[in-house]
């Protein structure tokens, strides 16, 4: 990650009672996020314990037939990270920004993209300095799954080994 890009950042007040994925959306966190988030680098970020890195992270999914699937990127990814960076604005704009970010991922066109929830952890050494805003994307139900990514069931994703974020999100995004 390149240490001197801007990236948004936003106050930990909002988020000290707030632990793992959490899809009962509280209208002041996401107010804070919206409203009181600011630029910086992720050294400055870093540097200040009163803030946090705001990060997007998408979950694409299709039906097939009686069972929905999700995109798993190299077999470990199912929540697709993106930066926020200053070219984003208010929550609108990351809406719109989570769904250019799953339409280059995979390939086609994002028929409905909504927030599912939000995951913060301060214990968590992968998510201390990191609160993630997690969307769902739906993408054609005929959407082929690009070079190095494959379509997993739902009742097939306990057997895949995620990555840290996308253990987490699992369960209630899909």
């Amino acid at each position: 990650m390149n240490e001197e890009l801007l990236v948004w950042a936003m106050p930990r007040r909002p988020l000290y009672n707030v632990r793992g994925f959490i899809t009962k959306l509280d209208l002041a966190v996401l107010t804070v996020v919206g409203e009181e988030s600011w630029c910086a680098t992720r050294a400055a970020i870093a540097a200040d314990v009163d803030c946090k890195e705001v990060r997007v992270a998408v979950v694409i999914m299709r039906r097939n037939h009686d069972s929905v699937e999700a995109l798993v990127s190299q077999g470990t990814t199912l929540a697709h990270l993106a930066d926020v960076g200053p070219d984003v604005s208010g929550l609108a704009g990351l809406k719109q920004m989570a769904k250019r970010h799953a339409e280059a991922i995979c390939g086609g066109s994002v028929r409905t993209i909504e927030i599912a929830g939000y995951l913060n952890d301060d214990h968590d050494t992968v998510l201390r300095r990191t609160f993630v805003l997690v969307y769902r994307a739906r993408v054609a139900d005929d959407l082929a799954a690009p070079e190095q990514m494959a379509w997993v069931q739902r009742g097939q994703m306990q057997t895949v080994q995620l990555d840290v974020i996308s253990t987490q999100v699992v369960t209630a995004v899909i």
